[in-house]
């Protein structure tokens, strides 16, 4: 008869394990958003914006009328210059709390 058929060793198996999973973060609960009026903040009917840019000064020239109020301004972008009539408008609305309002709207603006 033959010889028997060798044995063949078996390659040992890594005995480290992978590392424990960290624990699990608790989730947040989400606060309910608070409801909004969606008339707050609106300007009056039929407000009118105007804009046009000079590429000599490289600004953007603008006016916000309402009724027969109107404001005028210059931003070097068109979003900063409607916001910036937006703000002066509230500003005159109401004085005393418009101007701290309109400061911190500023403030808040990207430069």
């Amino acid at each position: 008869m033959g010889k028997p058929a060798p044995t063949i060793p078996q390659q040992k198996q890594p005995t480290a394990q992978k590392p424990a999973a960290p624990p699990a973060k608790p989730q947040a609960q989400a606060k309910p958003k608070p409801k909004r009026n969606s008339d707050t903040g609106r300007l009056p009917d039929g407000t009118e914006f105007a804009a046009k840019y000079d590429g000599a000064a490289k600004v953007w020239r603008g006016k916000l009328t309402i009724g027969g109020t109107a404001f005028d301004g210059d931003a070097s972008g068109i979003f900063k210059l409607l916001i910036s009539l937006d703000t002066a408008y509230r500003a005159s609305i109401v004085p005393a709390a418009g101007a701290a309002a309109a400061a911190e709207h500023q403030a808040a603006l990207p430069t």
